[in-house]
């Protein structure tokens, strides 16, 4: 089984702790309930705090990969194609959360010119 030692470990740990940690911070930045009529109307009203959030998802998606891709190497020694698999499964949404996040940013800057 392939271990991490010195720098790589805390690099690892780091990583895997600022991914979810960054989409924390965007759940709680954001407005979630309602429709999408009232979402907007937050986001118009709530500039400054709409933007962190939406900084912090999109830097999120990042240090997700780069977890996914750890959690991969430290888990194909003992099962190569469900750790590649599921790797691969995570990457795929990954990347679709990267492109919600750029949708939504196209959206806001919508709502930012008026």
């Amino acid at each position: 089984m392939p271990t991490l030692n010195g720098g790589a470990r805390w690099a690892a740990a780091l990583i895997l702790v600022l991914g979810p940690l960054l989409q924390v911070v965007e759940f709680l930045l954001e407005y979630t309930t309602g429709d999408n009529a009232a979402r907007v109307a937050f986001w118009a009203a709530n500039p400054e705090r709409v933007e962190l959030g939406k900084a912090a998802g999109l830097l999120a998606v990042p240090f997700l990969l780069y977890g996914t891709a750890i959690l991969v190497v430290l888990t194909k020694e003992t099962s190569r194609r469900l750790a590649l698999f599921g790797g691969a499964l995570v990457g795929c949404a990954m990347i679709g959360l990267g492109a919600a996040h750029g949708y939504e940013l196209a959206a806001y800057g919508l709502v930012r010119s008026g």
